[in-house]
């Protein structure tokens, strides 16, 4: 599947438009480029088509499960489950706006990961700057530290945390 994304500045204002669907990308652009005012002449967008990245969670075709992907990230506390967990809510589970903490309390139960206090574990990784407020009150998403966490634990290089 290819990625497309179309970026803009122009007049001090960048516009960016990303999606894994051409038609879309290109219908939402001329949309929002349309409603900057009267038409003017704009150069044709640079498109740029990303290949594919490897899908670490593809295992013999089909997706890893929750359970699948947190075993192989190797949490070892609370904080690292919960960064583990996010990360698969906005990656695979839907919800790439926010989750909100009884999303982390229900996935720990997948997962069968018992823990005291499942929203002190959220608030721990809060504070250690591995989560953020969403857009949409109550949720929160993983920052780039957190990814950073997944993607040095997906490569075997281990962070505590």
């Amino acid at each position: 599947m290819s990625h497309y994304r179309i970026r803009v500045q122009f007049a001090g204002v960048e516009v960016e438009v990303d999606s894994s669907d051409k038609e879309y990308t290109e219908a939402k652009f001329k949309a929002l480029i349309a409603s900057f005012g009267p038409a003017r002449v704009v150069p044709e967008p640079r498109r740029v088509v990303a290949p594919e990245p490897a899908n670490p969670l593809k295992a013999g075709g089909k997706q890893k499960s929750i359970v699948e992907y947190v075993r192989s990230l190797a949490p070892k506390s609370g904080t690292q489950y919960v960064v583990a967990v996010g990360d698969f809510l906005e990656r695979h589970g839907g919800m790439a706006n926010g989750f909100r903490t009884r999303d982390v309390i229900d996935a720990f139960r997948k997962v069968k990961y018992k823990h005291a206090n499942p929203a002190e574990a959220v608030r721990s990784a809060k504070q250690q700057g591995f989560l953020m407020d969403a857009k949409e009150a109550g949720t929160m998403v993983v920052t780039q530290s957190g990814e950073a966490w997944v993607k040095g634990q997906m490569a075997g290089v281990g962070e505590d945390g």
